[in-house]
């Protein structure tokens, strides 16, 4: 039984390769698709380990493509010749650019096609061909609204979502166990033989895969597309499934993503269910883990609750996509009827979503050059001199909230050109620059006794007559000499 379930495997692997082959290297002249069969025999049998039938077999079909074909003879040439060629045999069109093997070659933009020919599984958010990032909470509903989809997919398609979802047979890549997805199903209505699963146990036996181990696996979901025609392949969750040492390993994550591009070319799309990181507040810092995993995706998506979290039916769906055609932002509600599931309440924005404009309320992420303003004024008039907290406080009132106070500390160390940092009382305030030490810096030191005794005063909590506050004077460097002001005005303001 293990054997042949590993020939099966080694099969998937080679109908993938050989579907890609058939898809991007075909031969124009009888001349280069003898250089290719040789590549392609290359591949199937020293690459992925296809005994000689099976490599044949797909060489036949490949050939089929050509223009002109081969002679059936020329393609068990081609594999004789990797039989009997050494261990250390390459190909020379792999070595060599001039051999004139069409992927080896620089390719002109202009045979990319017309990029507004999208092929959209749900429009906006999923297309054939790329790869997208869906990230949420646990609680989010991530996977009550692909239940959703997976319904219209299965039906005539359309839906009451923002964008048209095509029909179309689904594959689930899953560590949920089945019982709970069949539950799920129940629930939204999708009893369909269109949607197919394959368990996390059943793949790696419960661990995590290794990188080789993922490779093959993409290499055998690939086949399976191209033997099933899935239109849309799920990964759910991506961290059980990601063979990185750890969620935060950049460049293994990067090259787990890119084992996903086999199962791309094959016309499929690939969804990948994303767990948010904890306080997460904009789409771009949601999911766990490295950035690299939004970095590399096609279209990236952020579902979270629009009310206050476990209470409310309605989602906001953000987003961001290279190829275009994404809403930065869409609001939809799940409703009680059972034909329609998920509803749009608004038209899809391509503005600022909701969330950042709240956002940038809420915990003042505005650009520096607005918050070193407005400190600026609440200075201008609140002054002369003020502490970080009676600047936090006085924050306008207009705004949901105000920053942290650690960012009013780096904003402070920020803003130095415009006002400057002084002590008083043994307490850190700030005060504007005037124009005569707007350039210079800030110091304060004792420069007499009586200077010296007020601070010895104010430290024991002493009194200090009238007349030593005001003869003693503190002393503050600027650009035309020591300015001199008294204790009084300090201890006043």
């Amino acid at each position: 039984m293990p054997e042949q379930v590993n020939r099966a495997s080694d099969l998937l692997k080679g109908v993938a390769r050989g579907a890609m082959a058939a898809s991007y290297w075909p031969a124009e002249s009888a001349e280069d698709a003898v250089i290719m069969a040789e590549v392609h025999a290359y591949q199937l049998m020293r690459q992925l380990g296809l005994p000689e039938g099976n490599t044949t077999a797909l060489l036949s079909n490949w050939n089929e493509r050509n223009v002109p074909p081969l002679h059936k003879d020329e393609i068990l040439d081609a594999v004789d010749k990797i039989l009997d060629a050494g261990e250390d045999y390459t190909p020379a069109a792999l070595r060599d650019p001039s051999s004139g093997v069409g992927r080896m070659l620089p390719v002109p933009i202009s045979e990319y096609g017309n990029t507004a020919e999208l092929d959209w599984v749900w429009e906006g958010y999923f297309a054939r061909g790329y790869i997208t990032l869906l990230s949420g909470s646990p609680t989010a509903g991530k996977t009550t609204l692909l239940g959703w989809i997976f319904k219209y997919m299965c039906g005539s398609g359309g839906g009451h979502l923002h964008g048209k979802v095509s029909p179309g047979k689904v594959l689930v890549v899953t560590e949920e166990d089945g019982r709970i997805w069949r539950r799920r199903s129940d629930s939204v209505g999708v009893l369909s033989p269109d949607v197919e699963f394959i368990h996390h146990r059943a793949l790696f036996a419960g661990s995590r895969p290794t990188q080789r181990e993922w490779a093959d696996t993409c290499l055998w979901i690939a086949g399976l597309v191209s033997l099933r025609g899935y239109s849309l392949v799920m990964v759910d969750p991506w961290q059980s499934f990601n063979p990185a040492a750890e969620e935060n390993d950049a460049l293994g994550s990067m090259e787990a993503l890119g084992h996903l591009r086999t199962i791309t070319e094959e016309n499929a799309a690939v969804v990948l269910l994303h767990h948010t990181k904890k306080g997460a507040r904009s789409f771009v810092e949601a999911g766990r883990g490295t950035s690299a995993t939004a970095g590399l995706a096609d279209i990236v998506l952020w579902l979270h609750e629009k009310g206050k979290m476990g209470k409310s039916r309605r989602r906001i769906i953000e987003g961001l996509g290279r190829i275009g055609g994404t809403p930065r932002e869409a609001v939809f509600e799940l409703t009680d009827d059972p034909q329609k599931g998920y509803v749009s309440l608004s038209e899809p924005s391509d503005g600022e979503p909701a969330q950042e404009r709240k956002l940038r309320k809420t915990t003042g992420k505005y650009p520096l050059e607005f918050r070193l303003e407005t400190i600026e004024a609440i200075l201008k008039d609140g002054g002369p001199v003020m502490a970080v907290s009676a600047i936090m406080k006085a924050w306008p009132p207009d705004f949901d909230g105000r920053p942290s106070r650690r960012t009013f500390y780096s904003d402070m160390e920020a803003g130095v050109h415009l006002w400057e940092r002084i002590s008083v009382n043994g307490k850190v305030k700030y005060r504007l620059k005037t124009s005569a030490d707007s350039c210079g810096s800030t110091s304060i030191a004792p420069e007499d006794d009586s200077r010296a005794h007020v601070g010895r005063a104010m430290h024991r909590k002493e009194p200090v007559s009238e007349e030593v506050l005001h003869t003693s004077e503190i002393g503050v460097s600027g650009p035309g000499g020591p300015i001199r002001e008294s204790v009084a005005d300090y201890l006043e303001a």
